[in-house]
């Protein structure tokens, strides 16, 4: 098959968890494509230089406007991919972002990786809640196969956009263990932590800090595990800020806790290495999110030999498969109770520590490559008959 794959709504070092999965989803791509399929990645000048394959089945195709200009960017891609998909002869287009466009000519896959507009519209900016409203729904509606992550967030497709049953695909998302492995002998870890002024030892929250990831809570609850039981542990957050007045209330909450000795912000860390040291150097990892459609962070983590504490709300339980302690992300004692008994208890320690590793195994990308490749030939079925 001839197949597009629109990755047009990504700008490179802004969004760590799409930038992970479309880094390995690709790639991954590469190394299942037996039947030599042929693709077509749409891209623009935001992310050209970072999402591209080197192997001759997989060619660019240059959209103008990157999603710093979001109006137009939306605009090329509605005029542009039906006459790319006409041109390049394509059978199926798979968009990766949150919509596609309409009338295209060929089979569509969409991605519906995000419903937050729907479920938490008050953490995103008004903007971004208008624009999904009115083009996610008749997008994933109009496609002839679209995609979840995790079962939690197929049921919620259903129910949301009015997408049939049938017709919503579960592909997992899933960990390159050739970066994300657990400590070794002679590990270099602590150069990076030493590069970003990170000593041990430490709490861990990975993930681009949108209001509903729920990093507020998590420091209310640090700073009651600081005064209450004089924990030792810093606290680290990697990631970027999308949103300026979260960035600031985060900051005042640290300071009204007298903790600026004490919270670092790393801030957006594009080397999925060094984001692989700081969970290996971490004594826990703790994400307390309002909402997941997937969790990728959680296996990650996982997958380094790192214990988890996670919410129970999402796909978060689903994701996380009995392998960390779940709680409830608004009550900030209870996020602190379980931070404190999985760091004190050595026989739960050690029992979360195994269940993890075993548990983040099951998660490849090739696995997902190829049930990726098999949403592509439904689509194409359902679309010719």
């Amino acid at each position: 098959m001839r197949i597009g794959l629109d990755i047009l709504s990504e700008v490179a070092g802004r969004s760590s968890g799409t930038e992970t999965y479309l880094q390995g989803f690709l790639h991954a791509l590469k190394r299942v494509n037996c039947d030599k399929h042929e693709f077509f990645l749409f891209v623009n000048s935001g992310n050209e230089f970072l999402y591209r394959v080197e192997d001759p089945c997989f060619r660019q195709v240059h959209f103008p406007c990157s999603n710093n200009r979001r109006p137009l960017r939306v605009l090329s891609q509605l005029l542009l991919t039906p006459y790319y998909a006409r041109k390049l002869k394509l059978d199926v287009v798979n968009f990766l972002g949150t919509t596609g466009a309409f009338f295209v000519g060929c089979a569509t896959v969409q991605h519906a990786k995000t419903l937050h507009h729907l479920q938490l519209p008050e953490t995103i900016d008004p903007r971004v809640v208008a624009f999904r409203r009115l083009m996610m729904g008749p997008s994933a509606r109009r496609a002839d196969v679209v995609i979840a992550n995790s079962e939690s967030q197929r049921a919620d497709i259903v129910r949301l956009l009015k997408v049939p049953h049938d017709r919503v695909v579960l592909v997992s998302e899933a960990v390159d263990h050739t970066v994300f492995f657990p400590k070794e002998a002679g590990d270099l870890y602590e150069s990076t932590l030493e590069k970003y002024g990170v000593t041990e030892p430490y709490l861990l929250f990975v993930s681009s800090l949108w209001p509903y990831k729920n990093a507020h809570a998590l420091i209310q609850a640090y700073a009651l595990l600081r005064t209450r039981r004089q924990l030792p542990h810093k606290l680290v957050v990697v990631g970027g800020f999308p949103v300026g007045d979260y960035q600031s209330l985060l900051h005042r909450s640290v300071a009204h806790h007298g903790l600026e000795d004490d919270v670092r912000f790393v801030g957006h860390v594009s080397d999925r290495r060094e984001v692989r040291d700081f969970y290996v150097g971490a004594a826990l990892f703790a994400y307390p999110s309002l909402m997941e459609t997937f969790g990728l962070t959680l296996l990650e983590s996982m997958a380094c030999g790192t214990p988890v504490v996670a919410a129970n709300r999402g796909s978060i339980p689903e994701v996380a498969g009995g392998a960390a302690v779940l709680v409830d992300p608004d009550d900030h004692a209870e996020i602190a109770d379980a931070i404190w008994r999985v760091m004190n208890d050595r026989p739960l320690r050690e029992s979360l520590i195994a269940k993890g590793l075993r548990h983040a195994h099951e998660f490849t990308w090739e696995r997902t490559a190829r049930e990726t490749l098999e949403a592509y030939r439904l689509a194409h079925h359902l679309r010719n008959g």
